[in-house]
């Protein structure tokens, strides 16, 4: 079955002297979590359709993108992996989070689950 999954993400710059907070900089950090994205889809064969809408004064992004999986809960761990690998390998850290595993499926306000 085919998911489409959302998930809005805030984001907050870090201090020190290579630190740019700056709309420029952050518009340019949203084009990164694109282009990984897109690389991600050419490579996985159960992701489909990424999309990235950024909004540069709240520091702020949006990402949908169409998830297969057997599940709705294999849907979004997989959804909030793929964004996590798209989110380091444009050089942003997610600090010593763990592993998303969902008791439950996610409340609203968390990801948005459809069925595509």
């Amino acid at each position: 079955m085919k998911y489409h999954i959302a998930m809005d993400l805030s984001f907050t710059a870090t201090s020190g002297p290579e630190a740019s907070d700056t709309p420029e900089s952050f518009d340019a950090f949203v084009d990164r979590v694109v282009d990984e994205l897109f690389d991600l889809e050419a490579v996985i064969g159960n992701v489909h359709d990424p999309g990235v809408a950024g909004r540069l004064t709240d520091r702020s992004m949006s990402i949908t993108m169409v998830i297969e999986a057997r599940t709705q809960e294999d849907g979004a761990q997989f959804f909030l992996n793929t964004v996590r690998t798209a989110l380091h390998a444009a050089g942003a850290g997610t600090g010593n989070r763990p592993a998303f595993e969902p008791a439950q499926a996610p409340a609203a306000g968390g990801v948005e689950l459809r069925a595509a």
